[in-house]
Order: structure tokens, then sequence, then C-alpha cells
């Protein structure tokens, strides 16, 4: 099973998402565009209800750099800070696989790049990686961590999943800022 993604962003966020629940969600809007990212920002009902319904889950702002995403059962390291928790951010897994990305991968939509993602992991940018999750509902609780160690990335989030049997009808109105600073040099 694998439990931590490594990703080096070339674009100021990561999103999270299920490739065939992303699909699934698109073609049923009759979305054919593969800049979903402007298409979410044009109609933001559209955006908003994707983010409500566990489709998508954007972290931003995050400065480009390396990043892991890691569930909170991988091992950590003793050295690692946890600077912010925030709870509930939906998400829905239906083929097993959730994808932490730079905003990139809805910037320009690749869907038989990421319909056949394990198929193509071995050619994929630095820009994306998966985490092996079981389908189903679930709000995660994502932390953002400076400090962890190999094999992760020094900066990071930790992925706590809940499972649910259904989401909110309303997003969290918190203001997330998914930035974390990193410890300096020499520090714990």
């Amino acid at each position: 099973m694998k439990t931590h993604a490594n990703i080096s962003l070339d674009a100021p966020g990561i999103v999270l998402f299920d490739p065939r629940t992303l699909a699934e969600y698109l073609r049923a809007l009759g979305v054919e565009t593969h800049e979903v990212f402007d298409h979410f920002l044009a109609h933001q009902d559209v955006g908003n209800e994707a983010i409500r319904q566990g489709v998508i889950f954007p972290l931003y702002p995050i400065p480009a750099d390396d990043y892991s995403v890691f569930l909170e059962e991988a091992p950590s390291g003793p050295r690692a800070t946890r600077h912010f928790t925030y709870a509930g951010a939906p998400l829905h897994v239906t083929s097993g696989l959730l994808i932490a990305a730079d905003l990139n991968a809805v910037m320009h939509w690749e869907p038989e790049f990421f319909g056949a993602y394990l198929e193509h992991h071995q050619d994929r940018l630095m820009n994306n990686d998966s985490l092996d999750v079981a389908p189903g509902r679930y709000l995660a609780a994502i932390s953002g961590f400076s400090g962890l160690e190999a094999p992760l990335h020094v900066l990071g989030y930790g992925l706590r999943l809940h499972p649910v049997e259904r989401f909110a009808e309303r997003l969290p109105t918190e203001d997330f800022d998914f930035s974390v600073t990193p410890a300096p040099h020499g520090a714990p």
C-alpha cells in the first residue's frame, strides 16, 4: 500500500483528487474542456460543488517547492513540526487512488493520462504522485509539516481520513492558508 506521495510543484498549489471521480463529475456536467481550473473559476458554483462533493480539494497558496502528501498513519519522523491542522476537507475516492498534483493537473487536464494513472506512473512528471486509498467518502484533516524525514520531502501534508456516509451540505467557511514554514537549519 502506497502511503506517501512526493511531488515538485511547478504551480503554486496542490490539488487532491481521485481521477475517476473527477472524470465522472466532468462527464456528468458535459464539461469537455481541458482547462478545468479556468472552468471552475468561471463557473464558481460548479467548482464549489466539486469541492463540496469531494471531487477535488485544493491546497493553496503554496510556494513552488518539493512536498510530500502522506497518510498520517505513515511515520513522519521525530523532528517533524506540525504547523496547523484543518479538518473537514471532503474527498470522494472511487478508484482506490488519491492523486496529489500541482495545479497544472487541472489547468491542463489530461483525462487519458490520469484515467490510466498506474499504467503511466513511470512516465509521469514529478509534479504528481498517488496514494492508495480505499474507495469511500472521507472527511480529511490536513496538517502542514516541516522537518519531515526521508523518504518524505522536508515539507509536506499529512492526511487523516475519516470515513463518512455523506458530506455536509455546506463547505467550511474558514479561510485556509496551507503554506508551511520550514524549521530553521539546525533547529530540531
